[in-house]
């Protein structure tokens, strides 16, 4: 069966499905992808608990945003979205163009803008980026209901 074509501004997807790695796909970096994000969490992570996948997708949404921030209008390139389900918890990575990692700023009470960083940190068990010469990928780890990662285990993720 053939998939459909998927929208224009979405640049197609790589989905590895249930293997051991990541199901990706690649975004133009405009704010419309975000709801396309939400959507291919939600897919992946389709027969988990409700709660937890909508949490993830949350996460997923400020992370993008902060990717389409980041890139701009005008850098005709892609961020890619990897969702990654494992026994105890799902990875997030969103990667792009841009290699400085973001900052968390504080926000007045009337700005439309920048909680993001403090939202992902309030549901996220980790979250830390791995910034290149020409790109960046940011991680965000997402423990199943009931599950608290050991400091070793955190260890191993950030150290991958």
């Amino acid at each position: 069966m053939s998939q459909p074509a998927p929208p224009a501004n979405v640049y197609g997807q790589i989905v590895i499905g249930r293997s051991p790695g990541p199901s990706w796909i690649d975004l133009r970096p405009l704010p419309e992808n975000v709801a396309a994000a939400r959507l291919h969490t939600e897919t992946v992570l389709s027969d988990h608990d409700e709660d937890h996948v909508y949490t993830v997708a949350l996460v997923v949404s400020e992370l993008i945003t902060n990717a389409v921030l980041a890139v701009g209008p005008h850098i005709p390139t892609r961020i890619g979205l990897g969702v990654q389900h494992c026994a105890r918890y799902d990875h997030i990575y969103v990667q792009d163009p841009v290699p400085q990692a973001p900052v968390p700023r504080d926000a007045d009470d009337t700005d439309e803008n920048g909680r993001g960083l403090h939202i992902i940190e309030a549901y996220a068990a980790v979250l830390w980026a791995d910034p290149r010469r020409h790109d960046k990928t940011v991680h965000a780890v997402m423990t199943h209901p009931g599950v608290v990662l050991s400091r070793d285990e955190i260890e191993q993720l950030v150290a991958r």
